[in-house]
């Protein structure tokens, strides 16, 4: 439990006046998202199941993500250069 709450916590900087920050802090978010899914899927893929605990991590984890996912829209909506939430393929 304690990887997750370490991770929940994380927080961004930058501004407009710094572009390059910006995008490594949205690389940083796209990360931080992607290491809670995979912690997700670890769980939900256990042979013996979620436990109680293990499915109360998984909801806080999606709220994280859910913020996550809030602040990129807001940051792709406010800027010049637009923030994606994938690779294009």
């Amino acid at each position: 439990m304690g990887q997750f709450f370490r991770a929940l916590y994380f927080h961004r900087g930058g501004s407009q006046e710094s572009p390059m920050r910006d995008s490594f802090d949205a690389d940083s978010i796209r990360r931080e998202m992607l290491s809670l899914l995979r912690q997700q899927i670890e769980v939900l893929n256990s042979s013996s199941g979620p436990t109680d605990d293990q499915l109360r991590e998984c909801y806080l984890r999606q709220l994280r993500l859910q913020e996550l996912r809030d602040q990129l829209l807001a940051d792709a909506s406010n800027s010049a250069n637009p923030v994606q939430l994938c690779d294009a393929a």
